[in-house]
Protein backbone atom coordinates (compact mmCIF):
# COMPACT_ATOMS: atom_id res chain seq x y z
CA UNK A 1 0.00 0.00 0.00
CA UNK A 2 1.30 3.70 -0.85
CA UNK A 3 0.28 6.44 0.61
CA UNK A 4 -1.52 9.95 -0.99
CA UNK A 5 -1.21 13.19 0.73
CA UNK A 6 -4.00 15.41 -0.70
CA UNK A 7 -4.38 19.14 -0.24
CA UNK A 8 -8.19 19.82 -0.63
CA UNK A 9 -11.19 20.95 1.50
CA UNK A 10 -12.77 18.01 3.23
CA UNK A 11 -15.82 17.45 0.52
CA UNK A 12 -13.25 18.10 -1.82
CA UNK A 13 -10.97 15.33 -0.30
CA UNK A 14 -14.29 13.07 -0.06
CA UNK A 15 -15.27 13.16 -3.64
CA UNK A 16 -11.60 12.29 -5.11
CA UNK A 17 -11.55 9.29 -2.55
CA UNK A 18 -14.26 7.78 -4.68
CA UNK A 19 -12.13 7.47 -7.87
CA UNK A 20 -8.65 6.54 -5.91
CA UNK A 21 -7.82 3.11 -6.12
CA UNK A 22 -8.90 1.56 -2.82
CA UNK A 23 -4.90 0.39 -2.34
CA UNK A 24 -3.99 3.81 -1.61
CA UNK A 25 -4.04 4.90 1.77
CA UNK A 26 -5.49 8.41 1.56
CA UNK A 27 -3.97 11.64 3.62
CA UNK A 28 -5.88 14.85 4.09
CA UNK A 29 -3.58 17.60 5.44
CA UNK A 30 -4.88 19.31 8.28
CA UNK A 31 -4.28 22.77 8.55
CA UNK A 32 -6.61 24.13 10.87
CA UNK A 33 -9.87 22.25 9.84
CA UNK A 34 -13.18 23.04 12.47
CA UNK A 35 -15.00 20.44 13.89
CA UNK A 36 -18.24 19.92 11.55
CA UNK A 37 -15.67 20.33 8.66
CA UNK A 38 -13.46 17.47 10.09
CA UNK A 39 -16.62 15.25 11.07
CA UNK A 40 -17.23 14.88 7.52
CA UNK A 41 -13.98 13.36 6.33
CA UNK A 42 -14.73 9.73 5.55
CA UNK A 43 -13.28 6.94 7.40
CA UNK A 44 -10.44 6.13 4.92
CA UNK A 45 -9.00 9.58 4.78
CA UNK A 46 -6.42 10.24 7.44
CA UNK A 47 -6.07 13.69 8.79
CA UNK A 48 -2.27 14.69 9.72
CA UNK A 49 -1.06 18.44 11.13
CA UNK A 50 2.73 17.67 10.88
CA UNK A 51 5.55 17.00 8.70
CA UNK A 52 6.92 14.31 11.47
CA UNK A 53 3.28 12.22 10.39
CA UNK A 54 4.44 11.84 6.79
CA UNK A 55 5.37 8.27 5.86
CA UNK A 56 8.01 6.79 3.95
CA UNK A 57 5.28 5.32 1.56
CA UNK A 58 4.49 8.49 0.29
CA UNK A 59 3.98 8.27 -3.58
CA UNK A 60 1.84 10.90 -4.47
CA UNK A 61 0.66 14.65 -3.70
CA UNK A 62 -2.59 15.89 -4.57
CA UNK A 63 -3.09 20.05 -5.33
CA UNK A 64 -7.44 20.04 -5.24
CA UNK A 65 -7.23 24.18 -5.49
CA UNK A 66 -10.30 25.19 -7.39
CA UNK A 67 -10.13 28.99 -7.57
CA UNK A 68 -7.52 31.36 -7.81
CA UNK A 69 -7.47 33.06 -3.94
CA UNK A 70 -3.99 32.32 -3.45
CA UNK A 71 -4.24 28.94 -1.69
CA UNK A 72 -2.80 27.07 -4.66
CA UNK A 73 0.02 29.32 -4.26
CA UNK A 74 0.55 28.85 -0.97
CA UNK A 75 -0.13 24.83 -0.97
CA UNK A 76 2.22 24.57 -4.02
CA UNK A 77 5.31 26.24 -2.20
CA UNK A 78 4.49 24.33 0.83
CA UNK A 79 4.55 20.93 -1.33
CA UNK A 80 7.91 21.94 -2.93
CA UNK A 81 9.11 22.23 0.48
CA UNK A 82 7.91 18.55 1.80
CA UNK A 83 7.87 16.58 -1.95
CA UNK A 84 11.01 14.48 -2.58
CA UNK A 85 12.42 14.75 -6.11
CA UNK A 86 10.98 11.93 -7.24
CA UNK A 87 7.07 12.46 -5.57
CA UNK A 88 4.53 12.47 -8.29
CA UNK A 89 2.51 15.76 -7.71
CA UNK A 90 -1.01 16.14 -9.15
CA UNK A 91 -2.55 19.82 -9.56
CA UNK A 92 -5.68 20.42 -10.02
CA UNK A 93 -5.65 22.53 -13.81
CA UNK A 94 -9.41 24.74 -13.15
CA UNK A 95 -7.18 28.02 -12.96
CA UNK A 96 -3.20 26.99 -13.33
CA UNK A 97 -1.83 24.27 -15.90
CA UNK A 98 0.60 21.73 -14.51
CA UNK A 99 3.56 23.43 -16.42
CA UNK A 100 3.04 26.48 -14.31
CA UNK A 101 2.61 24.91 -11.34
CA UNK A 102 5.58 22.94 -12.27
CA UNK A 103 7.52 26.60 -12.71
CA UNK A 104 5.92 27.72 -9.39
CA UNK A 105 7.58 24.77 -8.05
CA UNK A 106 10.73 24.99 -9.40
CA UNK A 107 10.77 22.31 -11.80
CA UNK A 108 12.11 19.89 -10.57
CA UNK A 109 9.10 17.49 -9.57
CA UNK A 110 6.85 15.46 -12.47
CA UNK A 111 3.93 16.77 -12.19
CA UNK A 112 0.80 15.92 -13.86
CA UNK A 113 -2.62 18.31 -14.07
CA UNK A 114 -6.17 16.79 -14.26
CA UNK A 115 -9.57 18.57 -13.85
CA UNK A 116 -11.35 18.34 -11.47
CA UNK A 117 -14.49 19.86 -10.93
CA UNK A 118 -16.40 20.11 -7.64
CA UNK A 119 -19.89 17.17 -7.64
CA UNK A 120 -19.00 16.45 -11.34
CA UNK A 121 -15.23 14.60 -10.80
CA UNK A 122 -17.27 12.24 -8.28
CA UNK A 123 -19.15 10.80 -10.75
CA UNK A 124 -17.31 10.54 -14.02
CA UNK A 125 -16.09 7.37 -15.29
CA UNK A 126 -13.44 9.11 -16.44
CA UNK A 127 -10.05 11.20 -15.80
CA UNK A 128 -7.67 13.41 -17.92
CA UNK A 129 -4.54 13.21 -17.27
CA UNK A 130 -1.61 16.04 -18.93
CA UNK A 131 2.11 15.75 -17.70
CA UNK A 132 3.73 19.08 -17.46
CA UNK A 133 5.87 20.21 -20.41
CA UNK A 134 9.00 20.12 -18.01
CA UNK A 135 9.28 16.51 -17.43
CA UNK A 136 11.71 15.02 -19.95
CA UNK A 137 10.16 12.75 -23.10
CA UNK A 138 11.89 9.89 -21.80
CA UNK A 139 10.46 9.83 -18.17
CA UNK A 140 7.18 10.27 -19.89
CA UNK A 141 5.05 7.17 -20.21
CA UNK A 142 6.56 6.26 -16.57
CA UNK A 143 5.06 9.43 -14.94
CA UNK A 144 1.67 8.90 -16.84
CA UNK A 145 1.71 5.09 -16.10
CA UNK A 146 2.28 5.70 -11.82
CA UNK A 147 -0.42 8.61 -12.37
CA UNK A 148 -3.09 6.39 -13.83
CA UNK A 149 -2.11 3.72 -10.98
CA UNK A 150 -3.91 6.05 -8.43
CA UNK A 151 -7.22 6.08 -9.95
CA UNK A 152 -9.79 3.39 -9.80
CA UNK A 153 -11.00 4.50 -13.27
CA UNK A 154 -10.25 4.79 -16.68
CA UNK A 155 -7.66 7.45 -18.00
CA UNK A 156 -7.06 9.91 -21.14
CA UNK A 157 -3.74 11.91 -21.16
CA UNK A 158 -3.90 15.48 -23.05
CA UNK A 159 -2.11 18.59 -23.52
CA UNK A 160 -1.72 20.83 -20.48
CA UNK A 161 -4.08 23.35 -21.14
CA UNK A 162 -6.35 24.70 -18.30
CA UNK A 163 -9.52 23.22 -17.41
CA UNK A 164 -8.50 20.78 -19.53
CA UNK A 165 -10.94 19.06 -21.94
CA UNK A 166 -13.99 18.51 -19.95
CA UNK A 167 -14.31 21.51 -17.50
CA UNK A 168 -13.11 23.93 -20.30
CA UNK A 169 -16.56 22.69 -22.54
CA UNK A 170 -18.93 22.60 -19.69
CA UNK A 171 -17.63 26.10 -18.35
CA UNK A 172 -18.17 27.18 -21.84
CA UNK A 173 -21.63 25.87 -22.39
CA UNK A 174 -22.84 27.27 -18.82
CA UNK A 175 -21.14 30.59 -19.30
CA UNK A 176 -23.32 30.90 -22.77
CA UNK A 177 -26.04 29.76 -20.76
CA UNK A 178 -25.65 32.39 -18.02
CA UNK A 179 -25.63 34.96 -21.23
CA UNK A 180 -29.27 33.75 -22.14
CA UNK A 181 -30.88 34.19 -19.07
CA UNK A 182 -29.03 37.19 -18.70
CA UNK A 183 -30.63 38.39 -22.35
CA UNK A 184 -34.23 37.29 -21.10
CA UNK A 185 -34.21 34.49 -23.72
CA UNK A 186 -35.84 32.24 -21.37
CA UNK A 187 -36.04 31.56 -17.99
CA UNK A 188 -34.07 29.08 -15.82
CA UNK A 189 -35.71 26.35 -15.99
CA UNK A 190 -36.40 26.31 -19.28
CA UNK A 191 -32.75 26.79 -20.16
CA UNK A 192 -31.79 23.78 -18.51
CA UNK A 193 -35.21 21.81 -19.76
CA UNK A 194 -34.28 23.13 -23.56
CA UNK A 195 -30.89 21.90 -23.12
CA UNK A 196 -31.29 18.06 -21.62
CA UNK A 197 -34.47 17.70 -23.65
CA UNK A 198 -33.27 19.54 -26.98
CA UNK A 199 -29.53 17.68 -26.87
CA UNK A 200 -30.05 15.27 -24.29
CA UNK A 201 -27.95 17.02 -21.89
CA UNK A 202 -28.25 14.67 -18.81
CA UNK A 203 -28.24 17.84 -16.63
CA UNK A 204 -29.09 21.39 -17.59
CA UNK A 205 -26.02 24.01 -17.60
CA UNK A 206 -27.42 26.29 -14.90
CA UNK A 207 -28.27 23.50 -12.58
CA UNK A 208 -24.61 22.00 -13.63
CA UNK A 209 -23.43 25.57 -12.29
CA UNK A 210 -24.89 25.07 -9.10
CA UNK A 211 -23.95 21.89 -8.33
CA UNK A 212 -20.12 22.94 -9.24
CA UNK A 213 -20.21 26.48 -7.65
CA UNK A 214 -20.95 29.53 -9.66
CA UNK A 215 -17.26 30.85 -8.14
CA UNK A 216 -15.68 27.60 -9.58
CA UNK A 217 -16.61 27.97 -13.13
CA UNK A 218 -16.02 32.08 -12.99
CA UNK A 219 -12.69 30.87 -11.86
CA UNK A 220 -11.52 28.61 -14.60
CA UNK A 221 -13.13 31.23 -17.25
CA UNK A 222 -11.13 33.90 -15.87
CA UNK A 223 -8.18 32.23 -16.02
CA UNK A 224 -8.96 31.01 -19.56
CA UNK A 225 -9.73 34.75 -20.28
CA UNK A 226 -6.12 35.78 -18.89
CA UNK A 227 -4.64 33.08 -20.72
CA UNK A 228 -5.88 33.14 -24.57
CA UNK A 229 -7.60 36.81 -23.82
CA UNK A 230 -9.99 35.30 -26.55
CA UNK A 231 -14.08 37.04 -26.54
CA UNK A 232 -14.91 33.01 -26.53
CA UNK A 233 -14.19 32.98 -22.59
CA UNK A 234 -15.39 36.57 -21.04
CA UNK A 235 -17.18 35.57 -17.96
CA UNK A 236 -21.05 36.78 -18.27
CA UNK A 237 -21.75 39.58 -15.70
CA UNK A 238 -24.80 37.46 -14.26
CA UNK A 239 -22.62 34.90 -13.80
CA UNK A 240 -19.47 37.06 -12.17
CA UNK A 241 -22.34 38.90 -9.72
CA UNK A 242 -23.90 35.55 -8.50
CA UNK A 243 -20.10 34.39 -7.57
CA UNK A 244 -19.60 37.44 -5.55
CA UNK A 245 -22.91 37.21 -4.06
CA UNK A 246 -22.70 33.29 -3.34
CA UNK A 247 -25.81 32.68 -5.13
CA UNK A 248 -27.01 30.12 -7.73
CA UNK A 249 -29.39 30.50 -10.80
CA UNK A 250 -32.06 28.63 -9.40
CA UNK A 251 -32.99 30.83 -6.11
Amino acid sequence: MSSILLFASPIHAAELALAIAPEHQLLLWDDGLDPAAAAAIPERIVRIESTSQLPADLSAIVELSCVDDGQKHSNLGFIGQIAQPQTLILSNTLTMTATAAASLMGGGFPVVGFSFLPSVFGAASLVELAPSLQIAQSNREGVVQNARQLFARDAEVVEDRLGLVSARVLAMVINEAAFALMEGVASPADIDTAMKLGTNYPQGPLAWADRIGPDVVLALLEALWQEYREERYRPCVLLRQLARANKPFHA
